[in-house]
């Protein structure tokens, strides 16, 4: 069969699955369970940029930006494939589901109202399914955060992921670090979207482990009470900005915004500086690294369980790579941490410590350094360590 004729078919498919899951959004948990199976634990995604929505619908390839846009806006949620190849402690099989809210990060920040009932209507298409843990995507938590309580009802766990996506960003700093030929412990380390829940616990998790770390938010007052909790944690230096300026004396950034757009301008960032991106949409330019070849920027938060199976391309490398906020899901699922419901009473370093535990014991493990899909080269650092070589200002 030629390209032509399957892509045809995979549109037919998606066209027929999309109409079929609007069906399932008013029938009762038992005939979705029978139509499209169950659920151990549901993972609720939303795409990041129109071109994302043109992976899954490859006809709209030929329309306009604005017809995609349309599309997507009044989209209703819809499942997407399973995860599988994950076995439970006792030996079992988990069984997982993907679920995409069909809204991009820049419609979600223009029209909260419209993003908040897509959410919780995506959520409540995946509790048809029978899970135990529910894990929010990308911005879908941070989006949900003032509103939290519309999710009282829903009898699964749900979780924002940001806990071990925090995890995962302090070992890829370690990495990043020691690939370039830097000791993180001599780095000036910034946090960008620290006020928010991932940037806050990563620099809790950080804090001991730099030279120096530098705090930057526009939320002033979230930021200073980021700076009196740590001045109590540790005596690493610790600097609180509510702009990017420090950003040209720092080693290494981890960008963990809830921008539409990216932040970092590349004409502000000094050569030989790394950059780890967690932010759905990126807080830097896709093609950065074309043109600041001194410069390296890495996906954040992500991480690797080998055996793991989804037929979804979530943009990484390999089938079995996944993003913190997923990996999170996939623990308390598998730890049946959905039982316990004191767990929103533990502090976040404490939770921070026992994902650590669990990912170890699962086998979960950090995942190749990458960038768009794209290995970093060892070539890359080389270049690295050459322009940090020449400069006389550098820390290491």
């Amino acid at each position: 069969m030629g390209n032509g004729s399957t892509g045809n078919l995979n549109t037919m498919k998606a066209i027929i699955g999309t109409l079929r899951d609007l069906f399932l959004h008013v029938m009762p948990r038992p005939i979705v369970q029978f139509i499209v199976g169950s659920a151990d634990f549901v993972f609720v995604i939303h795409p990041r940029y129109p071109s994302d929505v043109c992976r899954k619908y490859s006809f709209l390839r030929y329309f306009p930006d604005g017809l995609v846009d349309g599309f997507s806006r009044y989209l209703w949620p819809i499942l997407g494939p399973s995860i599988s190849g994950i076995n439970t402690r006792t030996g079992g099989e988990m069984r997982g589901r993907v679920v995409f809210c069909p809204l991009t990060g820049e419609q979600m920040f223009k029209d909260l109202d419209r993003a908040r009932r897509r959410i919780l209507r995506a959520v409540r298409l995946g509790e048809k399914l029978g899970p135990n843990v529910i894990g929010l995507g990308a911005l879908s938590a941070s989006v949900m955060r003032s509103k939290w309580d519309a999710l009282d009802g829903v009898k699964a766990l749900i979780t924002s992921g940001s806990i071990f996506t925090s995890v995962l960003l302090r070992h890829g700093a370690e990495c990043l670090a020691k690939k370039a030929g830097l000791e993180l412990k001599n780095c000036s380390v910034a946090v960008v979207g620290a006020a928010g829940l991932v940037g806050s616990l990563t620099s809790k998790l950080l804090a001991e482990k730099v030279r120096r770390l530098i705090l930057i938010d526009r939320r002033v007052k979230v930021l200073n009470e980021l700076g009196e909790e740590l001045a109590k944690q540790t005596h690493t230096p610790v600097v609180l900005s509510k702009d990017l300026s420090p950003i040209k004396e720092t080693d290494l950034v981890v960008a963990a915004t809830n921008a539409i757009s990216a932040v970092l301008n590349p004409a502000d960032l000094p050569p030989g500086i790394l950059i780890i991106d967690d932010s759905r949409p990126t807080s830097t330019p896709l093609d950065l690294m074309e043109k600041r070849p001194d410069v390296i920027v890495v996906e954040g938060g992500v991480g690797r369980l080998s055996g793991m199976k989804c037929s979804f391309n979530f943009g990484l490398l390999r089938e079995d790579e996944v993003f913190g906020c997923l990996g999170e899901t996939i623990l308390l699922c598998w730890d049946r941490m959905y039982e316990r419901r004191h767990l929103e009473g533990k502090k976040d370093l404490e939770l921070a410590l026992e994902l650590e535990k669990l990912s170890r014991e699962i086998g979960f493990e950090l995942a190749e350094l990458q960038w768009q899909g794209r290995a970093i080269r060892p070539e890359q650092f080389d270049a690295i360590r050459a322009v940090r070589s020449d400069d006389p200002l550098s820390a290491n």
